[in-house]
């Protein structure tokens, strides 16, 4: 049945079928949300469809779900997940790459979240032209565009009283999904830079290159490193500060300096300098996806 409303009310749609909301796998949710919403039309003119079936268990779950799909709140939070989805979904599948480090990671995840903190600020203009777009959708699928009622004394929904439904829906779904959309992201990816900040000395700078020796910071952040991972380095923290210095005279000669630890790895002579060759590959091998789980945010 799904199939056939496809063809016939969405025939250009580039999907044919739902994506299931998988738990565990973040690219899919957010695939499922922008499927739905590209195939909304189809969805409800088949469960229109099932409804009027004579099997009563089939009709009467089409109907239950056509009454939920048909909501104002449904309709506007489905599209606000999905603009600000739209954002992350990029991160999510760099995420699952093999080679991905620490720093790739919290540098996508900083420009994520620079997209949506301005997205936040500019909620009047952002959430217009969304809301316009669902309006323009309520008129077509004849659902009435309005705000929920207002009362006193309310604890099961939101309560946020407003002159027209755009207002109340900025207030009460768009303004907390970006906010705690911001703070979900900085708590599992953005904190751990705190992690990364000594790792950051085996990456030289530019200005580092180009005078060709580490700063004081960077060597105290190098023998802090040595002393953190004692048993795998083996040395002193006098011998990995030495090898850092030699570590930055190879990486000014070089006309590409390394941009991340897995190139870092692969430049590093690891007879010459074992230390910096192994903090390297414990920078390379921090994990991402394992360690900096995102949970859920909607």
């Amino acid at each position: 049945m799904l199939r056939s409303s496809i063809e016939r009310l969405c025939p250009g749609a580039h999907a044919t079928r739902l994506v299931q909301m998988c738990p565990t796998r973040w690219v899919q949710r957010h695939d499922s949300v922008i499927v739905f919403i590209e195939l909304l039309k189809a969805v409800i003119d088949c469960l229109e469809t099932i409804s009027e079936w004579r099997d009563r268990d089939s009709s009467s779950g089409a109907s239950q779900l056509l009454s939920s799909v048909m909501q104002s709140q449904f309709l506007v939070s489905i599209h606000v997940v999905a603009k600000i989805f739209a954002v992350n979904i990029g991160l999510c599948r760099f995420l699952q790459k093999e080679n991905v480090d620490l720093l790739e990671a919290l540098n996508c995840a900083d420009s994520v979240l620079a997209i949506v903190q301005e997205m936040r600020e500019n909620a009047d203009s952002v959430f217009a032209q969304l809301f316009a777009t669902v309006a323009a959708l309520c008129s077509d699928i004849d659902v009435e565009l309005v705000k929920p009622r207002v009362t006193k004394r309310q604890t099961c929904r939101n309560n946020f009283p407003a002159e027209t439904p755009e207002e109340y829906f900025r207030a009460a779904v768009f303004i907390p999904f970006a906010d705690s959309f911001c703070v979900q992201l900085q708590d599992r990816l953005l904190k751990h830079r705190n992690v990364l900040s000594n790792f950051m000395c085996l990456l030289p700078d530019n200005l580092s290159v180009s005078l060709g020796k580490p700063t004081a910071d960077q060597l105290t952040a190098v023998q802090r490193l040595a002393e953190t991972y004692a048993v795998d380095v083996q040395c002193s923290s006098d011998v990995v500060a030495a090898e850092l210095h030699l570590w930055y005279r190879q990486v000014a000669a070089l006309e590409k300096p390394p941009k991340n630890a897995v190139d870092g790895f692969v430049l590093c002579n690891g007879d010459l300098l074992p230390s910096i060759k192994k903090l390297l590959q414990v920078m390379a091998t921090l994990p991402v996806t394992g360690r900096l789980k995102m949970q859920d945010w909607n």
